[in-house]
């Protein structure tokens, strides 16, 4: 739901820039949002966004308003990963670890663990936001998930110097002991903080 609302939002926030008016949705319109992201998104990404869109043109059509629907984007067959080097590795988590603190913000703390989260464990990030404390197991180092993509539980090992350095964020964040509190808390406690945000 959360890819789908970003990316109806960015196509939205496109026709704005475009200084669109009327009531109507052109090839031009259309192909000038999907261009831009062949430079810098993965294929799969690319064929998310545009999935989404094609439904939503479909219902705009329905509604009796002329658009134009995109084909599908396509994905090629073979997927080769780009490979961090150490170095690379390295230099992501010191400018992480050197981000200046802010006045009511705690990103300076949260951006840090949320990249070693993502780069130890392999959570997708909607996997990581959605950890409570009470899914942490500290003395077996472990961590359940409880929301993934195939509906499906299941614990991921932390490792020890990982769990370690986990248990001193969740100290220096006060959320040791509120057993429903989320690792990532956003500016409403009672949620976690956005995938909008991390990004």
């Amino acid at each position: 739901v959360t890819m789908d609302r970003c990316a109806l939002l960015s196509f939205d926030q496109h026709l704005v820039k475009r200084g669109k008016s009327e009531i109507s949705i052109t090839e031009d319109d259309v192909t000038s949002w999907i261009q831009p992201m062949y430079s810098n998104l993965a294929r799969n990404t690319i064929a998310g966004k545009v999935r989404v869109l094609r439904m939503f043109l479909r219902y705009l059509q329905y509604e009796g308003i002329p658009v134009y629907i995109p084909r599908y984007a396509k994905v090629p067959e073979s997927y080769s990963p780009y490979l961090f080097s150490e170095d690379e590795i390295h230099k992501i988590f010191s400018t992480a670890d050197s981000i200046p603190p802010r006045k009511n913000s705690k990103h300076a703390i949260v951006l840090p663990m949320v990249l070693r989260m993502l780069y130890s464990c392999g959570f997708r990030l909607g996997e990581l936001l959605a950890i409570q404390i009470n899914d942490i197991d500290f003395e077996h180092g472990f961590v359940l998930l409880r929301e993934t993509k195939n509906q499906k539980q299941r614990m991921v090992p932390l490792g020890s110097a990982l769990s370690e350095i986990l248990y001193k964020y969740c100290l220096s964040m006060n959320l040791l002991g509120c057993t429903k509190s989320y690792i990532f808390p956003g500016k409403d406690s009672t949620k976690p903080i956005s995938q909008r945000v991390i990004e």
